[in-house]
């Protein structure tokens, strides 16, 4: 594989490679380190730092420019000037065979499927005379396959590149485990014995690749030679490969597997949700991102962004209030008697293609590169929750029928019905095309069996006054509980909520009656505004939210109220998988955030908490920073601190179950 200097360059340039090594550092690979380490600054005298950065670019060039080999190839063959290789070739030999020859360079690098796409016949350089792409291209996978023994890497260039990552140790042992190697036209024998799991994993790996190859070219192998009288391909006679000293599994690697089956109902039964009807939350917290995905791709594309945090968030905002999500709740009976919900839920934001839609099929399944890309772009304001991957895996799981009408601009529009028959283990999954263009966005309607229960607030509220209460009793117990999850949690959400024709009041102020005032850090990546309380320090309630909606969390901050709204990361980031409770181990960075704050932002707790020796007081006492020190005026039972401090008066504090108290 070659690598140009100007190609390195050129790449190093590029904001796509740059987008790739932040994503390579986040993920759990092996060059997520490497990818660490270019990207973390170095001190200018730093040269081991130095040297360690040109090694690990070096594994990341290889891994990077390694998934782009065949095309590259291809590519050289019709261009070799391009890699300073200057081909004897001339204008007698017709560049239509070069560009064979490019394709079926490109072909060792593909499926085996793509050996069909070539030409099977075509004319040479003279009468009766016939080029075989598809024969050669076949005979040239096998060889590469083959190319197994020992002597691949060069202890002389080992030495000079550094640590080189585990894959590639195994693949070296890989190869220097081959204890027999015979082929001829009639059979193929290979035996290898490994040292370690790693390598062992790695030729088992390879022996598949082998035998799955001879096993498709041998169905089409009359699809692939010039005519019937070419001999057939060799039968492999042994691939076998065992492990020195060690014990493998049914001639695997021993490893701890789940049970798709058992972990598929655990995490979307209702179990692992506090909530009743956890699929309303994951369905509109799709719909609300799909939106701000669809928001932010218009902006950028319209150049309409200043690359000022506020001005754009701003302008954001009043964007997303352009668009609506819609949400329909109706019962009605079955022919049996048997009472069922329909819950719809409308958003008219990106839509699906139908890559989009096999990607929801697959649980917990990464993002479509869309997505990948408009979140590279987005600020960590602007960002959506971000998707735990089973939100529609919830839906199907929990309800009998689920109907999706998805359709992305320049797609056709496609519905995608999933039946849940209780007695089968599997879903009844349809897909087809519907002939509707107008329609953008995606229409979700879910069917299940009503429950005659009694509506229990699941937060032990009262239903916010946005309905007449007599009339929120006529309705069924779903419709109660979405509408407390939509007053409770989704009352600030920027994107209108129309439910049953009725919009959603925005309730911006509700929690903010004293009038504090807010302040956002965007270098932190939080919103707040808290205030000191001394007198309730023990019941002293700061709450905790990500991206406007709350969150529950053990995490107890005495003496400060108020609100702490986080929007960097994403919701996996910082809460647990039902997005109602903050991950335990999350606390010490919440704890930071609020240290953060208390030293660098005290302007926005002196002006909320309205006292200034009250607020000096608590300052001075954790950050050890006062204006004119006014804490010494701070009065405890009617004295003076200074008084304490001089010797004027005592001070006694007795302890205390709940605490201490003076």
């Amino acid at each position: 594989m070659v690598i140009t200097n100007e190609e390195k360059k050129e790449l190093l340039r590029d904001p796509s490679f740059h987008f790739y090594l932040e994503e390579l550092s986040q993920n759990e690979s092996e060059l997520s380190k490497h990818a660490k380490e270019i990207l973390q600054r170095k001190n200018e005298n730093d040269i081991i730092k130095a040297l360690s950065i040109s090694n690990s670019l070096t594994f990341v060039l290889a891994d990077y420019f390694r998934k782009l080999h065949a095309d590259r190839s291809g590519h050289f063959v019709k261009e070799p000037s391009k890699i300073n290789v200057f081909s004897p070739r001339t204008s007698l030999i017709p560049q239509r065979l070069f560009n064979f020859v490019a394709q079926i360079v490109q072909c060792h690098g593909r499926n085996p499927d793509a050996i069909l796409e070539l030409a099977k016949y075509n004319d040479g350089m003279d009468a009766e005379d016939y080029a075989h792409p598809r024969y050669i291209a076949a005979l040239l996978r096998i060889g590469d396959l083959l190319d197994i023994d020992d002597g691949r890497f060069c202890p002389t260039l080992l030495a000079n590149i550094g640590n080189v990552p585990v894959s590639s140790k195994n693949h070296q042992e890989k190869h220097a485990s081959i204890k027999h190697l015979f082929i001829n036209s009639e059979v193929i024998e290979i035996k290898a014995e490994c040292e370690q799991y790693g390598a062992y994993h790695a030729q088992q790996g390879w022996f598949n690749y082998i035998q799955n190859e001879f096993d498709y070219q041998k169905r089409v192998w009359n699809e692939i030679v010039p005519d019937s009288d070419f001999r057939a391909l060799p039968t492999i006679g042994i691939l076998e490969c065992r492990i020195k000293d060690y014990i493998a599994i049914d001639g695997k690697v021993p490893k701890i597997t789940l049970n798709p089956k058992r972990v598929y109902e655990y995490i979307t039964g209702s179990q692992i949700y506090s909530e009743k009807y956890p699929f309303v939350r994951e369905l509109l917290q799709n719909s609300i991102d799909a939106t701000y995905y669809k928001v932010w791709d218009e902006l950028i594309s319209n150049s309409s962004l200043s690359h000022d945090d506020v001005k754009d968030r701003e302008f954001f905002i009043n964007e997303l209030e352009k668009y609506k999500i819609e949400l329909l709740i109706e019962e009605y009976d079955s022919e049996e008697g048997v009472k069922f919900n329909s819950f719809i839920i409308k958003d008219f934001a990106l839509g699906m293609d139908i890559n989009d839609i096999r990607k929801i099929l697959v649980v917990g399944s990464e993002s479509v590169e869309l997505i990948k890309k408009l979140n590279r772009t987005m600020p960590d304001w602007a960002k959506p929750s971000g998707y735990f991957g089973i939100g529609l895996q919830t839906v199907f799981k929990l309800c009998d029928e689920v109907v999706i009408k998805t359709r992305k601009k320049e797609n056709p529009c496609y519905e995608i019905k999933v039946i849940n028959n209780a007695d089968n283990e599997f879903f009844d999954i349809s897909i087809k095309e519907l002939d509707d263009r107008r329609f953008e966005g995606t229409e979700i309607k879910s069917i299940f069996k009503s429950k005659n229960e009694n509506f229990i607030n699941y937060r032990g509220r009262r239903i916010e006054n946005y309905e007449d209460p007599l009339l929120l009793e006529q309705k069924n117990d779903f419709y109660q509980n979405v509408m407390q999850m939509l007053t409770s949690d989704f009352k600030k959400s920027h994107i209108p909520l129309i439910i049953n024709k009725t919009k959603l009041e925005r309730r911006v102020d509700v929690e903010n009656k004293e009038g504090n005032v807010f302040m956002s850090d965007y270098s932190l990546g939080a919103d707040f505004s808290i205030k000191i309380n001394m007198e309730d320090y023990i019941f002293a309630n700061l709450t905790f939210k990500y991206k406007g909606v709350e969150f529950d969390t053990s995490f107890n901050v005495k003496c400060l109220v108020g609100e702490l709204d986080i929007f960097k990361n994403s919701a996996g980031y910082w809460l647990t998988i039902d997005r109602k409770k903050g991950r335990t181990d999350r606390h010490k960075e919440i704890e930071e955030i609020i240290t953060y704050i208390l030293e660098n932002h005290s302007s926005n707790l002196r002006e909320n908490t309205k006292d200034d020796k009250l607020s000096d007081f608590y300052l001075y006492s954790v950050t050890g920073k006062s204006i004119n020190y006014e804490w010494k005026q701070y009065e405890i039972n009617g004295i003076k601190l200074e008084q304490y401090i001089s010797g004027e008066n005592d001070l006694f504090v007795y302890e205390h179950k709940y605490g201490f108290f003076i």
